[in-house]
């Protein structure tokens, strides 16, 4: 969750009717963003990551307005067009794909105003942009603009403007080097050839996303219309939160437009706002809920919740879910939405009507035997995230290939370990402090590509373990693993192996009745290098349960 500071005054003024600060706090509870905390001018509100559009008190107040019967259904605002043209250049394609844009006209910006365009937009860009990388924002003033405007990828030491923050000129890589926001976003275009730019007409520059604005676009209280540029790595992503901020504007009184998106031959309007359409059985949402709702109670409660519906059958409604929702991906989240239409304080507990006995599952029970039986070895158990990156598995010269994540949080965390041995080593090499000799295991899944299964991956369970010392070698290892192998009943042949992790001559592979599922040996002086080790280490690596 992330929290918002909303003012109560302008709240209620968007709500447009009188509510008890009881009332209100209820209210908000009922649309999953409760207070923090709350004093006479100013509201904390909690939002959950997956309502980016309740990020601002316009998007908390129409969210009000459909449950205090104020408003219902989607909001119906039609933008009109502004006549402005971005034109795409195909060097973008290959760092930062998407751009949407937007103007806002006939707009007032009090010193309260830029609090809270600064709020939503930083608040934005880090939760449904993950921290600018997936979607980054930029709002600047149109006044010093020429249209059309053009978005390209230059040369880092092409191009120079002043950036926001500093009076003088910077090319893109001084600023990527030096300024502060450089320094804290450059990861994002780490390995990129060209940085993408956004120019005017007369060849300014407006914005150099994901990193900075110039400084020629700055907003003053003197900015009446705005220029609303989002760049990211999927284009829904941009057009949602493209739509949340025009919402917000419209909600304000301003007049929003909207800009022709051109690429090759092809040309989009943006912001997108056409609702999506889902389907929702009322069978099916009854079911769930253990309700007996009709279906015009089924809609009452959608349209509280801000979403259009109609009747299409007589077993199935039709809804219209705003673009600015960012939390649709199956019937099953708009059943979750007739409940809070129909107020969770509604329904009435009662005793399950199945009997069911909980126990431990076959997996659990295998972790377990395998867990204790290293730990009667003399091991140390660790416990490391699932998550990983390429450049660790690189370091420790693995085979493992891995599954990237199509939208990681952070570099640290953009694959799914393949294997736990690069993760073992990682923290014997953060723990040369102690005394030796240091052995530990760890047991967890590792994740394998695999085309041929439905669900491309395979989810296997293994086990890792290493030994460090000054006299660390294979024969120290060998016992436990053969040991481990016939408690755990597993057949092997050795067959011989040449991986890079491992000292060659030093090494061997176990192949059972399915191929290999693992191997052992001792590490490679250069990989202990790499890690700053001074002892030798053995290791090995078993599948024991493929999944």
């Amino acid at each position: 969750m992330v929290t918002v500071n909303v003012n109560k005054k302008y709240l209620l003024q968007l709500i447009g009717k009188k509510v008890s600060d009881a009332q209100l706090e209820e209210a908000l509870h009922q649309i999953k963003s409760p207070i923090d905390s709350m004093d006479s001018d100013n509201l904390v509100i909690e939002v959950n990551g997956d309502r980016p559009d309740l990020l601002s008190a316009e998007g908390i107040s129409r969210a009000l307005k459909g449950y205090l019967g104020i408003e219902k259904g989607n909001p119906v605002e039609k933008f009109q067009k502004s006549g402005i043209i971005v034109n795409i250049d195909s060097s973008v394609k290959a760092v930062r794909e998407f751009i949407v844009c937007a103007v806002i006209e006939n707009l007032k910006i009090s010193k309260d105003d830029f609090a809270d365009l600064i709020q939503i937009q930083e608040k934005l860009t880090l939760t449904h942009g993950r921290k600018r990388k997936k979607v980054a924002i930029g709002l600047h003033d149109m006044s010093m603009l020429v249209a059309p405007y053009f978005y390209k990828a230059v040369e880092p030491k092409s191009v120079s403007f002043i950036p926001l923050g500093k009076d003088r000129k910077m090319d893109l890589q001084e600023i990527i080097e030096k300024h502060e926001k450089g320094i804290d976003y450059a990861y994002i275009l780490d390995g990129a050839k060209k940085y993408p730019v956004i120019f005017d007409s007369k060849n300014q520059v407006l914005s150099f996303p994901p990193i900075i604005n110039g400084a020629l676009t700055m907003l003053t209280t003197n900015t009446r219309y705005i220029f609303i540029d989002i760049t990211g790595l999927d284009y829904h992503a941009c057009n949602i939160a493209l739509n949340i901020l025009c919402q917000d504007f419209a909600d304000r009184g301003a007049v929003v437009k909207t800009v022709e998106i051109k690429s090759g031959g092809n040309s989009i309007t943006s912001p997108e706002t056409s609702p999506e359409k889902m389907e929702l059985d009322i069978g099916f949402a009854n079911k769930l809920l253990g309700t007996e709702l009709s279906a015009k109670q089924i809609i009452e409660c959608l349209e509280k919740q801000r979403i259009s519906a109609k009747i299409k059958n007589a077993k199935t409604i039709e809804c219209l879910i705003p673009k600015y929702r960012a939390d649709f991906l199956h019937p099953v989240d708009l059943v979750e939405e007739v409940a809070l239409g129909y107020g969770y304080n509604k329904f009435v507990p009662r005793q399950p009507s199945v009997y069911t006995k909980g126990e431990l599952s076959e997996n659990t029970k295998l972790i377990d035997d395998a867990a204790s039986l290293m730990v009667g070895f003399g091991f140390m158990q660790i416990n490391t995230p699932i998550l990983t990156n390429a450049k660790l598995a690189q370091k420790v010269k693995s085979d493992s290939k891995l599954v990237k994540i199509s939208n990681p949080i952070s570099e640290e965390y953009e694959n799914v370990r393949a294997s736990l041995l690069p993760q073992i080593l990682d923290t014997l090499s953060k723990n040369t402090h102690n005394i030796y000799p240091q052995k530990i295991f760890e047991i967890g899944s590792t994740i394998v590509a695999n085309p041929k299964i439905d669900v491309q991956c395979e989810n296997n369970i293994s086990i890792a373990a290493a030994i460090a010392s000054p006299t660390a070698n294979i024969s120290d290892l060998s016992p436990v693993l053969l040991e481990l192998l016939k408690k755990l009943q597993l057949e092997f042949d050795l067959h011989k192996s040449e991986l890079k992790m491992f000292i060659s001559g030093r090494q061997s592979q176990l192949k059972g009745r399915n191929g290999i599922f693992g191997e052992f040996g001792e590490i490679n002086p250069e990989i202990l290098e790499l890690l700053k080790m001074e002892v030798p280490v053995s290791a090995f690596e078993i599948i024991i349960k493929r999944n």
